[in-house]
């Protein structure tokens, strides 16, 4: 009985690590940065955890970034204290996904 308790307990945790990275938090953020720490801000961002891609684009902005949080402190967080600490970045703009295909 004891050996069937801890399997169940096992598949339980399993499911449960499935359903936490299932409500995950996706967002676009859109950067504006001086022209001359563009390349810098760049490579800064594109080895950071959370993110899981970024671009150089044309437009009312300079970068595009795409980010996968756990939820939305940890945006928040990573908004205030990473992006807007970057040197060289003016303004962002962040876009939560409401779904996905």
């Amino acid at each position: 009985m004891r050996e069937g308790l801890r399997g169940i307990l096992q598949r339980l945790h399993h499911h449960e690590i499935e359903v936490v990275h299932l409500m995950t938090v996706t967002a676009y953020i859109l950067l504006n940065v001086e022209m001359s720490t563009r390349n810098h801000v760049f490579e800064t961002i594109k080895i950071m955890d959370e993110i899981q891609e970024v671009h150089m684009i044309f437009g009312a902005f300079d970068i595009i970034i795409k980010a996968e949080f756990q939820n939305n402190n940890q945006l928040s967080t990573f908004i205030v204290d990473k992006l807007k600490n970057l040197e060289g970045v003016l303004e962002t703009q962040t876009n939560i996904c409401a779904a996905a295909v």
